[in-house]
C-alpha cells in the first residue's frame, strides 16, 4: 500500500509540473561551485546531436546569497568564455567565428555594451542559447565536454570568476 501511495505522489508531482528547481526542459542544469554568492550553470536539451543540426547549450546565473547581486550583460563574449574540450583533454579547434568570439574575452577590458542586470536573492537568469557548432569544429563520434567561465571586474557589480559545471556531448552522423 505504501509503495502505491508513493507512486501516486510521484505521478501527481509529474502531472502538476512540479520539479526540482534545477530541472528545465530536458537535461538538468550542471551548477558549478558558488563564488561570492553567484553560481553559474549549463544545460542542454540533449547530450547527443546529429552532425547536421545545431548543438545548443543554455547557461544560467543563480544568486544564492541573501542580498541582490549585479552582473553585467556585455553581449556574452567580453566576460564569458565557453570551453569545449575533446576526449584527449585538449581544447577543440575553434571555427572562424569561434576564434573571433574567444578573442573578445577580456574581463578587465573596455565594453561597447554593458547592461547591469540585478539578480534578487534566489533568482535564476537563463541567457540566450548558444550553438556550439558555430564556435567549434565538433568531433564526430568521439565525445567532448563543455564548461563556461564568467569573469568580471567592472565597477558597480559582482567581481571575480565563477565556472559552471560541465556537460558531456556526443555528435553522430544521422
Amino acid at each position: 500500500m505504501r509503495s502505491i501511495i508513493h507512486m501516486l505522489v510521484l505521478a501527481l508531482i509529474g502531472l502538476c509540473g512540479c520539479s526540482n528547481e534545477n530541472e528545465q526542459s530536458g537535461e538538468r542544469i550542471r551548477w558549478g561551485k558558488p563564488e561570492s554568492g553567484l553560481q553559474l550553470g549549463v544545460r542542454s536539451d540533449h547530450t547527443s546531436y546529429p552532425t547536421n543540426g545545431p548543438v545548443l547549450i543554455f547557461f544560467s546565473f543563480r544568486n544564492i546569497s541573501s542580498s541582490a547581486i549585479t552582473i553585467w550583460d556585455s553581449g556574452i563574449w567580453p566576460n564569458t568564455r565557453i570551453d569545449a574540450v575533446g576526449s584527449d583533454g585538449l581544447l577543440l579547434s575553434p571555427t572562424r567565428e569561434g576564434a573571433i568570439r574567444r578573442n573578445l574575452f577580456s574581463p578587465h577590458g573596455h565594453r561597447d555594451k554593458n547592461i547591469a542586470v540585478k539578480l534578487a536573492p534566489g533568482q535564476v537568469r537563463e541567457m540566450e542559447p548558444i550553438d556550439l557548432g558555430r564556435l567549434y569544429s565538433l568531433p564526430f563520434k568521439s565525445g567532448f565536454t563543455v564548461g563556461i567561465l564568467y569573469e568580471e571586474y567592472q565597477p558597480g557589480g559582482w567581481a571575480g570568476k565563477v565556472s559552471s559545471g560541465t556537460l558531456n556531448f556526443q555528435v553522430w552522423n544521422p
